[in-house]
């Protein structure tokens, strides 16, 4: 990036829980037509807020953009992590929902950086903008200014400082604490209230998409309780698009209850109240496939009892956006969640939006000893087929075997098994096929003694009506979502068994049981 206007570079790096940037910004000027200017990624950027990570990336990469201002014809459009001037949602907005700022105004910017998220403030209050971003230590920051713009840079300053949250809610408090909650690697807090961590530190750190809706894709609350209600109050963290579906799915007895769907966007507060059949049951709230939520209150009824429902087998997922979950509007169809449901496992969820094999899939440590590990990728291998066949058939087979190898050595004693990639649209591409790149990956994973192989090709049908873009079939809707699973479950039956006989109602009553005998009640 050759245009820039301001360095900062700590003495050390800042690395407590909060780091705070802030300044004061005035367009003094703006041309008519952006120049042409290769330090910034769409050309109608002007300007940009660019931060260094340790171990990541140097402030001069351009994807560590955590602020951006874009031209809109006569008039300044705001924005968060690198975002896509077509994607509207991720402009910072007033209370209005204006995203049109003056030039020639002062502005006092303040960006907050927690470990996890980006929180941008203007004017005190008056825009507001958020999204998930984990980063590392912070060892530079830079402002960099497209050639034709005239800025006045000024204030600036940058702190840290260490910062707690504690959970308010008694409840859900209790419900954390109990492990009510599963399908997570660790979890965080910030003022808006907890959040659940499929991915670790790590692979959020250089993981750089991680502000998709997809955050806590899988995870769910899992219990056993004879309450009549169930109550959840949450804030919408990241949504794809504005006015987008969101669903929490409900099971009781693992058979799914219709749930209310409403269109939400970033920033909305909800509380959403489920009313539950009388009685000892099991009770699975589902998150959500699109949408990151922070939860701040749980309640049910005052006088009733809950108990953990415990889960024996444990299974990682590793994939793509189809096993993310991207666009699935209704999370009790989604292929995972009925996998981890009809067995009973505590399912992790890695898979990341946009990637192939060995893409952030396994860095860092994890705490959990899986006995299964689900490889769902490929479709991203294929790309289109755009790739000369020799050199994307190469890559492919580095990349798997460096995943197969990450995965053995991470968890020494899980089965490792192989889905070869569901059918697309656009599957005849100029140079191979899916159907090749399948058959290749399954080529490479038969080298390995013990990886059992599922083709899911024929899965879901050639259909648009199962896919969430008729113009180009490649991510499952809820419908498709609901076939895969079944289907899924019907092959896997051969290398994990029969799924066992539901007896939800029964571990109910007796665990509920010893909980009511010792006198515990939700307070």
């Amino acid at each position: 990036m050759r245009n820039e206007i301001f360095k900062i570079r700590p003495e050390s790096p800042l690395c407590k829980d909060l780091v705070t940037l802030s300044f004061d910004i005035t367009f003094t000027s703006l041309p008519k037509e952006p120049c042409v200017d290769d330090s910034f990624i769409f050309p109608n950027e002007l300007f940009t807020v660019n931060v260094g990570e340790t171990e990541k990336f140097t402030s001069d990469y351009i994807y560590q953009s955590k602020f951006v201002v874009f031209k809109a014809k006569d008039k300044l459009n705001f924005g968060g992590y690198c975002p896509d001037f077509n994607r509207t949602c991720d402009l910072i907005r007033d209370k209005s929902g204006n995203t049109a700022f003056e030039p020639g105004v002062r502005y006092h910017i303040v960006i907050k950086l927690t470990k996890y998220r980006v929180y941008i403030d203007v004017n005190d209050g008056f825009a507001t903008d958020f999204y998930g971003n984990g980063r590392n230590a912070i060892d530079e920051v830079r402002f960099y200014a497209n050639k034709d713009v005239r800025v006045i840079l000024e204030n600036v300053t940058l702190k840290e400082e260490d910062r707690q949250y504690p959970i308010k809610d008694r409840t859900l408090k209790r419900f954390l604490d109990e492990g009510l909650f599963c399908n997570y690697l660790s979890y965080h807090t910030d003022e808006y209230g907890l959040f659940f961590d499929r991915l670790n530190i790590i692979q959020n750190i250089k993981c750089t998409t991680r502000n998709s809706g997809q955050y806590e894709t899988g995870v769910m609350l899992d219990f056993y309780s004879d309450t009549g209600k169930l109550k959840i109050s949450y804030t919408v963290m990241d949504a794809e698009i504005r006015d987008y579906d969101l669903k929490f799915g409900l099971f009781v007895n693992r058979k799914a209850l219709d749930g209310k769907t409403r269109k939400v966007n970033k920033g909305d507060h909800i509380t959403d109240e489920f009313a539950l059949p009388p009685g000892d049951k099991r009770i699975t709230l589902v998150f959500p496939c699109c949408h990151t939520v922070a939860i701040d209150k749980i309640s049910i009824d005052k006088d009733a009892a809950v108990c953990k429902v415990e889960k024996k087998k444990t299974i990682v997922l590793l994939g793509d956006s189809i096993t993310e979950g991207s666009e699935c509007l209704k999370p009790e169809h989604a292929y995972f969640n009925k996998l981890a449901l009809k067995y009973d496992l505590y399912s992790v969820n890695m898979a990341v939006s946009g990637r192939s094999f060995n893409d952030y899939n396994l860095l860092g440590g994890y705490d959990i000893k899986p006995d299964y590990v689900l490889i769902a990728n490929g479709t991203n291998s294929f790309c289109m087929g755009a790739a000369p066949k020799e050199a994307a058939f190469g890559e492919l087979e580095k990349t798997m075997e460096t995943v197969i190898k990450a995965a053995k050595s991470y968890f020494p004693k899980a089965l490792i098994i192989g889905l070869l990639p569901i059918w697309r649209s656009d599957e005849n591409g100029p140079n191979f096929t899916l159907r090749e790149t399948a058959e290749k990956m399954k080529e490479i994973y038969q080298r390995y003694d013990g990886i059992k192989i599922i083709d899911c090709y024929r899965y879901i049908p050639f259909d648009a009506k199962y896919f969430s873009n008729s113009n180009l079939a490649l991510h499952p809707n809820y419908a498709g979502h609901a076939i895969y699973g079944d289907k899924l479950i019907e092959d896997i039956s051969h290398i994990l068994g029969r799924p066992k006989k539901n007896y939800d109602k029964y571990y109910a009553a007796k665990m509920l049981d010893g909980k009511k005998r010792a006198g515990e009640k939700t307070k």
